[in-house]
């Protein structure tokens, strides 16, 4: 350690080498003042580093960079492999089909998509027993969330293993077979169309 003391009005300056010294070092100076020796104790505190603005802008821009990949990337993911069930609203894999939520409920008829938007071609949808109303809205108890079908469009009703067809005013309308209806009791095998959507009605058998 070296250094050199200068007396100016009481104040005294002390100069060391800090590369020699550590952290929290405690320090014993010894101070002469004429033919007087003064002994002073102290802690020493490395002095004040101005930061590196180098390295921190090149630390700012290497984040950056690493937050823009990641999001490109997310934006780029593969498409869902899970849909949403029309009729209890859980995100299940596309390859339930039916949805296997729904199976374990007792369900006296089901009804098929065999015409309509490509996404819904092949589902399979549960008529459950009371009633099971249908339209976009997703408070129906199967959902069409697709144009040409009202919000509430159509209601299918269970009363001594019968099954009756009532349309709620929709604007496209309701066939079975090709007809309008108002109300009709379907029958195994009938063809349903909510607007754009065809539909097959199948009976549960066992």
């Amino acid at each position: 350690m070296r250094g050199f003391y200068e007396q100016q009005a009481k104040h005294y300056l002390v100069e060391f080498d800090h590369s020699t010294l550590e952290h929290n070092s405690y320090l014993e100076i010894q101070v002469r003042i004429g033919d007087d020796y003064y002994t002073v104790n102290t802690w020493y505190a490395p002095p004040y580093r101005e930061a590196d603005w180098d390295v921190l802008v090149v630390l700012a821009v290497s984040v950056s960079l690493v937050l823009i990949v990641i999001v490109v990337l997310w934006a780029m993911r593969s498409p869902r492999i899970e849909r949403k069930c029309g009729q209890c609203h859980r995100w299940i894999p596309r390859a339930w089909n039916p949805c296997r939520h729904c199976a374990l409920t007792g369900h006296p008829a089901r009804l098929v998509v065999v015409e309509g938007e490509s996404k819904l071609v092949g589902q399979i949808y549960f008529v459950r027993r009371d009633s099971t109303t249908v339209g976009r809205s997703a408070n129906n108890g199967l959902v069409l969330d697709v144009p040409g079908v009202s919000h509430r469009h159509a209601g299918i009703h269970e009363h001594n293993g019968r099954f009756k067809l009532v349309d709620y005013g929709s604007l496209n309308g309701t066939h079975v077979d090709g007809a309008r209806i108002s109300a009709y009791y379907l029958r195994d095998g009938d063809h349903v169309m909510f607007g754009p959507v065809r539909m097959q009605f199948r009976l549960e058998t066992g």
